[in-house]
């Protein structure tokens, strides 16, 4: 149906149809039906406007913290607070869940129905009321994993891991397509800081896989820190060889190596940032990744998405029969490049080390380009008008 927006049943605005008829309601025998959600009948002056028998069915939004018995007490609370009297058929209810900042190293569990299924374990839960709804949410002490074995280990753990989890990942190697699914969690090898451990802790794609996928609302507590990632991507039409990041994903990737990672048919030969996200990448080396038919050799960064990269080299990428041999940034992307590093990356197109299409936002501050070419025109960088 097609009511009127009034403030008292917690909508914006109250419609100028109120009171806006001729005469009385009850002039045309409506002071019996109404015009608002909330089943208010319309009285005095005629609203303008459908007049319904009855307002929108109400329902119950109840959330409980369930307490963990191991580890007594209530760490963390919900936002807003979902418990008033009833919702209208329709509303949609976003709660946010916030870990105890007094007491260290929690995080959310998750969020749970009434009968303790799995809901989710993003932050937030946009919950649709078109019946009573009873949630439950649990937080958690974050554990420390240590995950040793090579082969599919790596990914067995995170599938298995929780929010707040660390894994520490021994040195091996390691196979590729390892989702983060939404997850708050932290995988870094034994040593981040040292570069021999770092080069001795693998995943490789077998040229079949992506390395690390990032696709379910990752924030910046989703932390991938100090491993190589190489020999990923492959299949053709499949962006990101090395990494994948979804829509509305912002992870933060630190001390990482990515080598000889491809895509075929698509961009993004070793990184992909789809849109409406904004990750950071620090200490981050990419070397001999390419697109095949498709634009970003190294890095490719979607309409409106927005990126932060710190010490980042980017040098022998090659954006085969496309432009941003090095990176590639599309519509109304911002961008920020501190202390990069762009050498010896090849366009087939525009722009072999950088290029910005149209409305980008670019910021580069002590970066260095050296030896980019391009087939047509731009060696360095390119950065098109509106």
């Amino acid at each position: 149906g097609y009511y009127l927006s009034h403030t008292d049943t917690g909508q914006l605005i109250d419609s100028n149809a109120f009171d806006a008829g001729f005469g009385l309601a009850s002039d045309y025998g409506l002071d019996t039906y109404t015009t608002r959600i909330d089943d208010f009948n319309d009285v005095n002056r005629v609203d303008i406007g459908y007049h319904y028998s009855e307002g929108l069915p109400r329902y119950i939004l109840d959330v409980n913290i369930v307490e963990d018995l191991n580890d007594p007490g209530i760490h963390g609370y919900v936002l807003p607070d979902p418990n008033r009297p009833y919702y209208f058929e329709g509303d949609t209810v976003t709660l946010t869940a916030y870990p105890d900042d007094a007491a260290p190293n929690y995080f959310l569990q998750g969020w749970y129905d009434a009968n303790d299924l799995l809901l989710g374990v993003g932050r937030t839960l946009d919950v649709v009321m078109d019946w009573h709804k009873f949630i439950r949410v649990r937080f958690r002490q974050g554990k420390k994993i240590l995950v040793s074995g090579g082969g599919p280990a790596l990914r067995d753990a995170v599938n298995a891991a929780e929010n707040g989890d660390t894994l520490v990942v021994i040195a091996g190697t390691y196979d590729g397509n390892i989702d983060f699914g939404g997850k708050e969690i932290r995988v870094m090898s034994a040593n981040p800081d040292d570069p021999n451990i770092v080069a001795r802790t693998i995943i490789d794609g077998g040229s079949v896989t992506r390395g690390f996928i990032f696709a379910n609302g990752e924030g910046r507590d989703a932390l991938l820190n100090g491993v190589t990632i190489t020999n990923s991507g492959g299949i053709p039409g499949e962006s990101g060889g090395a990494i994948y990041i979804d829509a509305n994903s912002s992870p933060t990737i630190v001390n990482v190596s990515i080598s000889n990672c491809n895509v075929v048919s698509a961009s993004g030969g070793a990184i992909y940032i789809n849109s409406n996200n904004n990750p950071k990448f620090i200490n981050v080396d990419i070397t001999s990744c390419s697109s095949d038919g498709g634009n970003g050799g190294g890095i490719y960064l979607a309409d409106y998405s927005v990126a932060t990269f710190l010490y980042v080299t980017i040098t022998d990428c090659r954006a085969i029969g496309g432009s941003g041999g090095a990176v590639f940034c599309n519509l109304e992307t911002t961008t920020i490049f501190d202390k990069c590093e762009f050498a010896d990356n090849y366009a087939g197109s525009f722009g072999g080390g950088l290029y910005v299409s149209d409305n980008g936002a670019t910021s580069l501050s002590e970066c260095v380009f050296t030896g980019n070419t391009a087939d047509i025109d731009a060696g360095a960088a390119r950065f098109d008008a509106n």
